[in-house]
């Protein structure tokens, strides 16, 4: 996986660092400071820098953005807010997401995961951005394909959970979707860099011989 990968959350020294291919709206200049983490996002700048994604407090508030690479002075992954079980930092009860999500970290992963969306963005921030009825996004890094019964005692943990669980494949490829490569379907929709693609295979077909 490259040195920054979609859905990890990044910190900046100054917002001095950020470009934009628009206008602000108003609600980035008043909510967001360099306290906050960036999304990171797929797609490609010509120039070398870095795509992102600021979030605001509503599911609304969503804008890109650029980064200079030699701006961000830390990187949080999906993956280490598993490992390092970001959820004990807080008192947040009663929150379905969080509840599934622990249930989740009891299960024995045969994959590096990590947990992205809105409950990481919270868990990273320390601002709660998560609501009742948030999904819980997931994503499972498989650099190979992954057989179908790696995943049958999280596919039966997950028909207990209280919330609906999202769940992306990080292939070679980009993201794919983990109930579409369960139906075998003959063309997966891929989300990457360059763009969404569809693919018979994702481990062993690049976006760019796609296109």
């Amino acid at each position: 996986m490259p040195r920054y990968a979609p859905h990890d959350l990044v910190w900046i020294e100054s917002a001095d660092a950020l470009s934009f291919d628009s206008n602000l709206p108003q609600w980035v200049r008043q909510a967001w400071q360099c306290d906050k983490p960036l999304v990171i996002r797929r797609d490609i700048n010509p120039t070398g820098k870095i795509a992102a994604g600021i979030r605001g407090k509503l599911r609304s508030q969503r804008y890109a953005c650029w980064i200079d690479t030699d701006a961000i002075i830390d990187v949080l992954s999906p993956e280490t807010l598993i490992e390092q079980r970001y959820w004990q930092r807080y008192e947040w009860n009663d929150v379905p997401v969080i509840e599934s999500l622990i249930a989740l970290s009891t299960m024995h992963w045969p994959l590096p995961w990590g947990v992205t969306g809105s409950c990481a963005y919270s868990l990273a921030s320390h601002e709660m951005v998560m609501r009742a009825e948030s999904d819980l996004d997931l994503r499972i890094v498989t650099p190979t394909e992954p057989d179908l019964s790696q995943f049958s005692e999280l596919l039966a943990l997950i028909k207990t959970l209280k919330v609906r669980v999202d769940i992306q494949l990080e292939t070679p490829a980009g993201g794919v979707a983990l109930n579409e490569w369960i139906k075998r379907a003959n063309q997966l929709l891929v989300k990457s860099a360059h763009g969404p693609f569809l693919s018979p295979n994702p481990w062993t077909t690049h976006p760019q011989e796609a296109q």
